[in-house]
């Protein structure tokens, strides 16, 4: 009986050994399972962050894209705008180069003109000296010497 009962309490004093681990082992299961419950809040959060991040990110994408195309448009308009400008700035070119051609065709035109007139002005004045000079013989022979009237006095 010795033997039994010491046997019996080895068994319980290994049966509350056994209680002490269980419980032990439920104790760290418990706080296995809230680390595991923490952690997967954790990542959770984690994933949302994520999920919003890559979601700034996508609208920072497009925006940037429609900047970019933007700013490629209105390249492409200043470039225009900058060939328009420089048709328009060719053309006065050429405008103003043929308004001088002109300008220098009508002055050497005046002056040819200013020139043919003082001939002709010469001309008619040497006509008119030479038109004085035949009729003054005539009209000194054609009046008496004594009194000149006055058509004589007016062609002098």
């Amino acid at each position: 009986e010795h033997t039994a009962a010491a046997r019996a309490v080895e068994i319980e004093r290994r049966a509350d050994d056994l209680k002490a681990a269980l419980t032990a082992a439920q104790d760290a299961a418990k706080t296995a399972a809230a680390e595991m419950d923490a952690e997967r809040q954790r990542h959770a959060a984690a994933a949302a962050r994520l999920d919003a991040v890559a979601t700034e990110l996508s609208t920072v994408k497009a925006k940037a894209e429609a900047a970019e195309q933007a700013h490629q448009e209105q390249r492409k308009q200043s470039a225009q705008e900058a060939h328009r400008q420089a048709e328009r700035l060719t053309q006065a070119e050429a405008d103003r180069d043929a308004a001088r051609r002109e300008a220098g065709a009508a002055r050497e035109d005046a002056a040819k003109l200013r020139g043919q007139v003082e001939a002709m002005q010469a001309q008619a004045a040497d006509l008119m000296r030479v038109f004085a000079e035949h009729r003054a013989p005539e009209a000194s022979a054609a009046k008496p010497a004594a009194k000149p009237s006055a058509k004589a006095k007016k062609g002098e």
